[in-house]
């Protein structure tokens, strides 16, 4: 059976995650991953599911339980005003933070203290995020990389292992 790592995305319109996080949310579904948005509020006559669907990803009705409850998420990108602005957001992701395997990664911040990141974005990702733009009406041109604040890297760093080194005596 094969897995696929999961991506959630979470902001407050469908139209904010297409224009900050569009090329991260193609690229990860172009390379296999299940991508979902939540988004707390609807944008008012716009397709969003058609705008999702460009990107390869899907709406989620609901935010898991618990991230670690999801042993396949991977990855978060969060809008950093919704984390700060509503505490089941902040809840959510401080839990994901605490997990080692999770990426967290927020747009829209201004923190000193985080690790500033810019992601390129491919170059089939920038035809389809401007297509998923022009869908939900997002004026916003296409760009070679998107910036974000990366608070946890979601990789676990281990020592390698020390390789067997196999040798000849008299080089035969």
């Amino acid at each position: 059976m094969l897995t696929r790592y999961r991506m959630a995305v979470v902001c407050q319109t469908v139209t904010e995650a297409v224009a900050h996080a569009g090329g991260l949310l193609c690229d990860r579904s172009l390379t296999g991953w299940d991508v979902r948005v939540f988004a707390t509020r609807n944008d008012d006559g716009i397709d969003n599911d058609l705008a999702l669907r460009i990107l390869g990803a899907a709406r989620a009705e609901s935010l898991s339980e618990e991230p670690a409850a999801d042993t396949l998420l991977r990855a978060i990108a969060v809008s950093e005003s919704l984390y700060r602005d509503d505490p089941v957001v902040r809840r959510w992701v401080d839990e994901a933070i605490g997990e080692p395997l999770i990426e967290v990664l927020a747009w829209d911040s201004r923190g000193k203290d985080m690790r500033h990141v810019s992601i390129p974005v491919s170059r089939a990702a920038v035809v389809f995020v401007d297509h998923a733009r022009a869908a939900v009406g997002c004026d916003t041109g296409p760009s070679a990389s998107e910036p974000y604040c990366q608070w946890r890297t979601g990789r676990i760093r281990q020592p390698l292992p020390r390789p067997n080194v196999l040798t000849t005596v008299n080089g035969g």
